[in-house]
């Protein structure tokens, strides 16, 4: 039970933002959980059924799923690199994207960093055991790395090609499901994965709009904060812009 708490307070400080000027508050923070209701519910059913027993918990899944099955394959270790692909296609015909090439760049380094500090911290923090008996299983990073480049490809293509800027979901949803098809992770894993992936491109996409000019307002101050992990000690880390 200590367990669940720890997990819930940590995913719940890696996506906290604050906002300097107080009659913005309230606005910012319900427009955000209503913009984010999808990761946040795959993240509220991934914990859910990390921890239930029956037939909706982790272990029954994974043995319905496995019953019977000879699956393997290594195409989930690209796969979470098509949305970049996709974007780097579009690039390269010309299509209208959201920033040039040098801060598509920098923002697929940022969010990778970020989605990678974020998950090994919940990995080590949970310290859960993979299906096929190896460590640090929860959450998945091969699908929360696939959500955050999906939503890169999403964020950049949405106001140009909305269809197609939803493309990259296509392949990060099918790199989760090889994860558990794998045996390499429970469907609680992908459940988290994807929706902090989201939030990880989401919040990252934000901020940058925020502070692009065209939004930015007088004395405002945006904070996120990434829980830490080292040697059983747990800390937070912050990062505030101005």
């Amino acid at each position: 039970m200590i367990k669940k708490y720890i997990l819930c307070g940590l995913i719940l400080c890696v996506f906290c933002t604050s906002y300097a000027q107080t009659d913005s508050i309230k606005t910012s923070r319900k427009l955000f959980l209503k913009k984010e209701i999808v990761p946040l519910s795959l993240i509220g059913a991934g914990i859910y059924v990390n921890y239930a027993n029956g037939s909706l918990g982790k272990v029954r899944l994974q043995d319905n799923i496995q019953r019977g099955l000879n699956f393997r394959t290594r195409a989930d270790d690209f796969l979470q690199f098509a949305p970049i692909g996709v974007l780097g296609l579009a690039d390269v015909l010309g299509l209208k994207t959201a920033n040039n090439i040098k801060i598509q760049t920098k923002n697929i380094v940022l969010i990778t960093a970020a989605n990678y500090v974020i998950v090994k911290t919940l990995k080590i923090a949970t310290n859960e055991t993979r299906p096929n008996g190896s460590k640090h299983s929860f959450p998945s990073g091969h699908t929360s790395q696939a959500f955050a480049m999906a939503g890169i490809l999403r964020h950049e293509l949405k106001e140009s090609y909305p269809v197609l800027s939803y493309s990259g979901y296509l392949f990060a949803t099918t790199t989760g499901a090889f994860r558990v098809l794998n045996n390499k992770h429970w469907v609680s894993d992908v459940l988290v994965g994807a929706g902090v992936g989201m939030l990880v491109s989401d919040v990252f996409y934000r901020i940058q709009n925020k502070h692009s000019g065209v939004h930015k307002r007088e004395n405002k101050i945006t904070t996120i904060f990434v829980p830490t992990f080292k040697e059983k000690s747990l800390g937070v880390s912050g990062i505030l812009y101005f």
